[in-house]
Order: C-alpha cells, then structure tokens, then sequence
C-alpha cells in the first residue's frame, strides 16, 4: 500500500457513524435501511434473477460490511481504499468483491455471475464523528477500455451528491 495514501476512518479502529447523504434521501436514523434499498436496487436487473433468499443474503452481507466499517475495521485496500483524485473532496470507496447472483447469459440461460460493487464515501472534517456515504454503483468490468471511464462518471455523481450537502453539513446535528 502507498504510504502516504489517506486511511480512512473506517479501517482507524474506532467507531464511527454512517450517513447517508446520496439518492433516496435519507431521514436520520434511517441511513442503514435507506443505503441497503439502495444497493438492492444495483444488483437488481431484468436479467437477473434476485429472488428473497439472494436479496436477503447480499443485503445481509452489505450490512455486515457497513457494520464492520462503523466499527472502524475494514481492512485497507481489501474492503476499502481512497480513491486517487487531485481535487476535493477525498472520497473513499467501501467494496464489495463477489455479491453472487444470478443472471441470464446471451443464450438465455441463468448462470452464477460476482458482482463487484462500490459504495463511495466522504470523511468530512467538518463531522469527524461520521463517514458520509453517497453513492453505490455496479464496477463493469468492459473489454473495451471503457472499465475506467465508466467508474469515474459514478464518482462525478457522488461527488454531486457531497458539493449538494457541503453546506448543511450533509443532514448531520453536532
């Protein structure tokens, strides 16, 4: 790992908070629920078949993982990593490597596919207390050169999301 890459609060061995502050809008106290909707609904396609048992299992395990992160114990670079940007905010993204489903391929036919998911956050120091979470996207993984691109137009959205709570401290009460 790069030394002088940030560390995020999430791996800093101390509780934090989580907020969401992306779409749908969240009340507090609703971030988990509102974030684990959220994330359903990125693994959730017309291709895919996400019955009540796949559902219940990947938002199970998204939980577990948020969880882990408000205990400030992801493990950098595995679970989590900074995302290398020259402008503000540093954003940092939580991942999620194999959410399994299943989808039907090109022939029609269902098969196994891992999902690789990111949830992209920011650490204001304006609330030292919380990790702000804004978006969770799908990472495709193209052929084409595209892989890059793609990501960097799901970070410009959650840093939409973070220029659009800068100045009401993203719906957090001192």
């Amino acid at each position: 790992m790069n030394s002088t890459a940030p560390t995020s609060r999430c791996s800093a061995g101390k509780p934090i908070r989580l907020r969401w502050f992306g779409f749908p809008q969240a009340r507090p106290g609703e971030d988990l629920e509102v974030a684990s909707r959220k994330f359903l609904d990125v693994i959730s396609n017309k291709n895919r078949d996400i019955n009540q048992y796949v559902s219940s299992m990947a938002v199970a395990e998204f939980k577990q993982r948020i969880r882990i992160a408000q205990a400030g114990l992801l493990t950098p670079q595995r679970e989590i990593k900074p995302i290398d940007s020259s402008k503000a905010p540093q954003l940092f993204e939580i991942r999620w490597q194999s959410i399994t489903v299943r989808e039907r391929n090109g022939s029609g036919v269902f098969e196994d596919k891992r999902l690789l998911i990111r949830m992209y956050h920011s650490e204001p120091e304006e609330v030292p207390t919380h990790f702000v979470a804004h978006h969770i996207h799908e990472k495709i993984i193209s052929g084409d050169g595209s892989t890059w691109l793609l990501q960097n137009e799901e970070i410009s959205t959650a840093i939409g999301y973070w220029q659009a709570g800068l100045s009401i401290n993203w719906g957090i009460q001192s």
